[in-house]
């Protein structure tokens, strides 16, 4: 099992890991922006999001969901619905939260039911 330190990780999952954290930072970025109004700022930041999440090396289904989460972030942006953009973002961060702490052999720090992992809980514990 892995520490909290990552000791015991191999080089994948480290990578793996620095990945999701690069793009929860990204996403953390826009929702700052969001919260302060600065909805131009947001906009740049859901570009960089969108760039950000297509350099990751990380399993095609993970980038598809990723995507996909962040396309249903984009029209509430086009609307002026801050409030709902920053939502959506938020369902994603804390799934890249909750995926982060399964790979580092943590508790999740939101609930599986409202932000699963984007590795399926079945196959994780195949493994």
């Amino acid at each position: 099992m892995t520490t909290s330190t990552g000791q015991g990780m191999n080089d994948e999952a480290r990578q793996r890991l620095a990945a999701l954290l690069e793009l929860e930072n990204e996403v953390m970025y826009v929702i700052e922006a969001l919260s302060e109004d600065y909805r131009g700022e947001a906009s740049r930041g859901m570009k960089d999001a969108f760039e950000c999440v297509k350099k990751l090396d990380l399993p095609e289904n993970w980038i598809d969901q990723m995507i996909d989460m962040l396309n249903e972030a984009v029209d509430p942006i086009n609307q002026r619905d801050l409030v709902t953009c920053s939502r959506k973002l938020q369902n994603l961060r804390r799934r890249l939260a909750n995926e982060a702490a399964l790979m580092l052999g943590q508790k999740n720090p939101y609930a599986y039911c409202y932000y699963p992992t984007f590795t399926p809980i079945e196959q994780e514990a195949g493994q």
